[in-house]
């Protein structure tokens, strides 16, 4: 047998369906065309909208150590 077990599609295995309407709302608010959406894994679509729980936004220090350590040119 050839393929993930069945089930059609949008459907993994042990029947999760996979939620493509919010995800390619989610792509169309991001400002992402559909072929660009279709050409991502699951893992760089999760990288893109997944927040990192540890990871706080960019302070000013850090931008400013950033900023002289590669500057505009």
């Amino acid at each position: 047998m050839r393929g993930g077990g069945g089930g059609g599609p949008g459907v993994r295995g042990g029947g999760v369906k996979t939620p493509w309407g919010p995800m390619l709302r989610t792509a169309a608010l991001l400002g992402m065309a559909p072929p660009a959406f279709w050409r991502l894994s699951l893992k760089e679509w999760r990288m893109l909208t997944e927040a990192p729980a540890a990871n706080a936004p960019l302070g000013r220090s850090e931008f400013e150590r950033m900023a002289e350590a590669w500057p505009d040119d």
